[in-house]
């Protein structure tokens, strides 16, 4: 951190125990992560529900990531521990969308079009967040994965070519559980 930084070239302010502040900015770190976390599965779960309007089902996520990238702003949180925060997050939301869609939880969601073309357009509201808060690169990476899952739900089945230039994030076994669900579905 910034903080760190300073302190190690401040031969004023570098004491014998400067170097704990780096574990414990990891430490503080980590349990903003896992409080994040906690708050964020809940919020994932309507991004999956095709009961409610498109809007609605993004709402819930997007005040939580509103919130606290603009609390991290206010508090002058350090700008790479910033991006990082932001990674650690969307990261989550990916993995929470991405293995209800293949079932590895037990909120597994039932493979649909309508889920595809529901979740491409929540998915498209929070990148449309990340663009206007200067954080478009980390979602493009972090939600990758869920963006060609649904797109895959949503596309034509027929065009076999056009399903794998769509899927080039997933892996060959991922796309296999996946085409195999939704057939089973």
């Amino acid at each position: 951190s910034e903080l760190s930084f300073l302190v190690d070239r401040d031969p004023d302010l570098r004491t014998p125990r400067s170097g704990q502040l780096d574990s414990v900015v990891e430490t503080v770190f980590r349990r903003l992560c896992t409080v994040l976390l906690g708050a964020l599965r809940p919020a994932c779960k309507p991004m999956l529900d095709v009961n409610i309007p498109i809007e609605d089902g993004s709402n819930e996520l997007l005040t939580l990531l509103d919130g606290t990238l603009r609390a991290a702003r206010a508090c002058r949180l350090n700008a790479a521990l910033t991006i990082q925060l932001c990674s650690h997050v969307l990261h989550a939301i990916n993995a929470t969308l991405f293995n209800s869609l293949v079932g590895v939880t037990s909120n597994t969601a039932h493979l649909t079009t309508r889920l595809g073309k529901c979740l491409q357009a929540r998915l498209a509201a929070v990148h449309g967040w990340a663009e206007q808060m200067g954080v478009e690169l980390a979602a493009e990476c972090h939600l990758d994965r869920s963006r060609q899952a649904a797109a895959l739900l949503a596309a034509q089945k027929n065009d076999v070519a056009a399903l794998g230039a769509t899927c080039y994030k997933l892996n060959s076994l991922q796309f296999r559980c996946f085409v195999g669900l939704m057939m089973l579905r």
